[in-house]
């Protein structure tokens, strides 16, 4: 074991391991934290105490890196309170934020902070008092209030039993990921974006706070890697799945633009590993071509949320003379596996049966963010996306446009649950009800917010679908299903921006390329506020304007 590696004053490839905290030469203490028994002890059981502990040396942070930890939190008035964060800081100046609910990193500026909170305020609109969350306003103070969260996560152990607990962060652009005592089983994935802290350096740390609640934090070890080199296809392997096969765990496999087609480059498997399959150009530029013969993923071994494909355009998926009843043009999702998707394009694929583009089947649970379902066709329900009962789904920012099914659902045939944040379901037809979207999900588990549904035929909704301040052709009250309360917020107004000549004129909605603008914060929320801190709310659907 290391025990606590100088680092050098200029910011450079780093490694290093505190295990335990024997040496705290390379690190500054702020405030009332402070060296026990070889941990770092953020605070104490005291109220109104406020600490922190840096890297003194700026690290390349920007193209990602690792990181793991051991946390304990002890000797707690009941509730305990407030928590503690591990922090990324562009700032220079400003070390510590204020006590109590503010856990030292609120104000601090350009930085991110992965907060674990332990005290409830409800007047932060705080899930819980158990939580995990994201939180950053780019260049400005940062913020403990959860409309400045990028991502949040109740589905945790007790941060406050007594026991350690370990923490793996991967930070992969544009994605974080968390894991909380399982390595293998990401609890949150959030967008986070880097690139604009000068030079990709930042410091890296933690920071507690206590009010009336109180507690000792203590971090028990801490480890921070740098990833590594990228394989590269072709220049380093000539296939795709060559690639796959070869990548270590949270490693990142980067596709060259081109088009790829045949053995080895379709029918892909990920392996059930946290990898992040990544297009250098985008889209655009790099396409995986079925050709009419095969899907372009097969993912059956449990992938998690921290399995990630971005950047890829999957092109004429079939499923003809494959396994798995004909369903899923481009991807199969099945097994448990829930792999990420972000930025890609499905179009022109085919299934015989279920699910032109995409097949969720019992137990799996993909996330689907910045991604466009375009002239997809089933022959049987769900035109872009089929979701099994049993399976999960999540989309984020998210176009289904000019799908078909020759059953129900033209866009989207639900049976499981499902989540919708912004997307747009347009100019899908079906030969059954339920042109956008047809549900025979409980009430509830289909949940659809600041979306648009238009010009879809026979009609947009078919079947049981909770819808809030979206933009829907005909309307939508709620009333329509006497299983469902009233909705709020619905209009039948057309949005401008609904031009279905335009859908290939972007390939991520405006609020992801502003940087700054504020929906950015609250597609991943649970609960979409009706406005925004930086003003009002932006205008429905995928096809947002700042």
């Amino acid at each position: 074991m290391l025990a606590g590696i100088s680092l050098s004053l200029v910011a450079a490839e780093a490694e290093f391991r505190f295990d335990p905290f024997t040496d705290v030469e390379a690190l500054e203490l702020v405030g009332d934290a402070h060296r026990a028994a070889e941990r770092i002890r953020l605070v104490s059981t005291a109220i109104d105490q406020r600490g922190a502990v840096w890297t003194r040396a700026a690290l390349n942070v920007a193209k990602g890196f690792d990181t793991y930890f051991t946390f304990g939190i002890g000797e707690s008035s009941d509730p305990s309170g407030d928590g503690f964060a591990f922090v990324i800081s562009g700032d220079a100046d400003v070390r510590i934020g204020g006590t109590g609910a503010s856990i030292g990193y609120d104000l601090i500026p350009k930085s991110v902070a992965i907060e674990f909170d332990t005290y409830y305020n409800p007047t932060l609109d705080d899930p819980n008092g158990n939580h995990i969350s994201v939180h950053s306003r780019g260049a400005l103070p940062n913020s403990r209030h959860h409309r400045y969260s990028l991502g949040y996560t109740t589905d945790i152990p007790n941060l406050t039993d007594g026991e350690p607990h370990q923490v793996w962060i991967h930070y992969r652009p544009p994605s974080l990921i968390v894991c909380i005592d399982d390595p293998a089983q990401p609890v949150l994935l959030a967008p986070v974006d880097l690139t604009g802290i000068p030079n990709g350096q930042a410091w890296i740390g933690f920071t507690a706070g206590t009010g009336d609640a109180f507690g000792n934090y203590e971090i028990v070890n801490w480890a921070f890697t740098e990833p590594r080199s990228a394989i590269r296809v072709p220049d380093d392997l000539p296939t795709i799945q060559a690639a796959i096969d070869a990548a270590p765990d949270w490693s990142v496999v980067v596709v060259s633009p081109g088009t790829y087609a045949g053995e080895e480059n379709v029918s892909l498997d990920l392996r059930g590993k946290p990898i992040h399959l990544l297009s250098r150009e985008g889209p655009r530029s790099t396409v995986i071509d079925c050709e009419g013969r095969s899907r372009g993923f097969d993912l059956f071994r449990e992938e998690t949320a921290a399995s990630v494909v971005e950047g890829f355009t999957i092109r004429h998926g079939a499923t003809p003379d494959l396994p798995g009843g004909r369903c899923g043009g481009a991807v199969v999702c099945s097994f448990g596996s829930g792999p990420t998707f972000l930025r890609c394009v499905f179009e022109l694929s085919r299934a015989d049966s279920l699910g032109g583009a995409v097949y969720c089947g019992p137990g799996s649970k993909p996330r689907f963010w910045s991604c466009m379902f375009l002239e997809n066709r089933a022959g049987g329900d769900g035109g872009a996306l089929f979701v099994d009962r049993g399976s999960k789904v999540w989309l984020a920012n998210s176009l289904i446009a000019r799908n078909s099914a020759g059953g129900a659902g033209g866009g989207v045939r639900a049976l499981g649950e499902g989540t919708l944040r912004n997307c747009s379901i347009v100019g899908n037809r079906s030969d059954l009800p339920g042109g956008g979207i047809a549900s025979e999900a409980a009430s509830g588990s289909w949940t659809l917010t600041n979306c648009v549904l238009w010009a879809d035929r026979p009609d947009e909704i078919g079947g049981i679908v909770q819808i809030d301040n979206s933009s829907i052709d005909g309307g939508w009250t709620g009333r329509e299903d006497t299983r469902l309360v009233p909705w709020r917020g619905n209009i039948s107004t057309a949005p401008s921006t609904v031009l279905l000549n335009g859908f290939r004129e972007g390939l991520a909605p405006s609020a992801l390329r502003s940087r700054n603008h504020p929906s950015r914060r609250g597609e991943w929320r649970a609960d979409w506020p009706v406005t925004y801190p930086a003003g009002p709310a932006p205008v429905f659907g995928f096809f947002e304007t700042p």
